[in-house]
């Protein structure tokens, strides 16, 4: 009898296996997840193809004291030319040799504006779990990784209380969070209702799509490795603007490893 009662707790799932989770819940710990992604963001350089209408463009993306800098090393998928190349180190070099000169004052205003976007990030991603009516659909496999998916409709009864957050009032998205640690696996969006911007000079019209896919870069670290964005808008409510862009990300090491890896080579 004991060793069959062993054999039952040993074999018995965990509490955490048992837990059943809704869709505010798992909401819930996937902003935790990807809040603690977001802090993370800077202690990682990275490459970033971006596909324009016009062609395309691959950036290595590093901190510079303080602040991304991005530098141009293909075109259209083809290495630059040794000119250009020359051309783009002169430039890094440059913004550099700038940024060690400047004044307590501008070097405050550049970090100040990096700062800002980060903060309109985190704030986006605390109103969702008020912004959105949300629902646990079935749950499914991407790559071999069991996801919970979670779509969230807007609330009729939210009142954004700011401009930045008036953009969630128009938008119906599906989520796919994995289920180990509730990292956002994959985010589609589309815009239901016109959406105005910008202090109400541009609004985004209904049509418009952004797909956004994360990958696992770390042990509990997940960033983006693609977001596509399909819109369409109005400028001053007249001018029509359909624009398309797509980017992928790869190559995330940390800021130590690349560092040593430069100075390798």
């Amino acid at each position: 009898m004991k060793r069959a009662l062993v054999l039952l707790v040993l074999l018995a799932p965990s509490p955490a296996a048992l837990a059943v989770f809704d869709a505010t819940d798992i909401m819930r710990q996937s902003i935790a997840a990807n809040s603690r992604d977001l802090a993370a963001s800077d202690d990682f350089d990275y490459s970033e193809r971006r596909q324009m209408t016009d062609g395309s463009r691959t950036y290595l993306v590093t901190m510079m004291l303080g602040s991304p800098y991005r530098h141009l090393v293909a075109l259209n998928d083809q290495p630059l030319t040794r000119g250009d190349r020359q051309r783009e180190e002169q430039r890094k070099d440059a913004a550099r040799v700038s940024r060690e000169r400047e004044s307590p004052d501008e070097r405050a205003k550049r970090l100040e504006k990096y700062e800002r976007d980060r903060r309109r990030n985190r704030f986006l991603l605390e109103q969702m779990a008020q912004a959105f009516d949300l629902t646990r659909e079935s749950d499914q496999t991407i790559d071999g990784v069991a996801a919970y998916v979670v779509r969230a409709t807007p609330r009729r009864d939210y009142r954004p209380p700011s401009l930045e957050a008036q953009v969630l009032t128009g938008v119906e998205s599906r989520f796919w969070i994995e289920k180990g640690k509730f990292h956002w696996m994959k985010v589609e969006a589309n815009v239901v209702r016109p959406v105005s911007i910008a202090s109400f000079l541009a609004r985004i019209e209904p049509g418009t799509q952004i797909t956004l896919e994360q990958s696992q870069v770390a042990p509990d670290t997940w960033f983006p490795k693609r977001f596509l964005m399909r819109t369409r808008g109005k400028i001053l409510f007249l001018l029509k603007q359909r624009t398309e862009l797509e980017a992928t990300y790869y190559g995330y090491r940390r800021v130590e490893d690349a560092a040593r890896l430069t100075n390798a080579n």
